[in-house]
């Protein structure tokens, strides 16, 4: 099961840290319970408004933004380096 840092996910620097997945799509659904975890149910308290991925120092980040249910947008830095191009 993956490990999941408590980093407050705010920033590259406070990046949540996302280990131990033997694919990218254990890694990926990590993200979304951490997401879960903070902001409540998809669908119901947030949903996702954007995706993207960059590189930075030789480090893997998946940035989400979401959309909380009274409007309010949140960014949630991953870095994903452990798992990322991982089938």
């Amino acid at each position: 099961m993956a490990t999941v840092s408590r980093h407050s996910g705010r920033s590259m620097g406070e990046a949540v840290v996302i280990r131990d997945v033997d694919k990218q799509m254990e890694g990926i659904a990590a993200e979304y319970r951490y997401i879960a975890e903070r902001f409540g149910e998809q669908g119901k308290d947030w949903r996702l408004a954007k995706c993207m991925h960059e590189e930075h120092d030789e480090r893997h980040y998946d940035i989400l933004t979401i959309e909380l249910a009274g409007g309010k947008r949140e960014v949630v830095y991953f870095d994903v380096t452990f798992f990322y191009d991982s089938e």
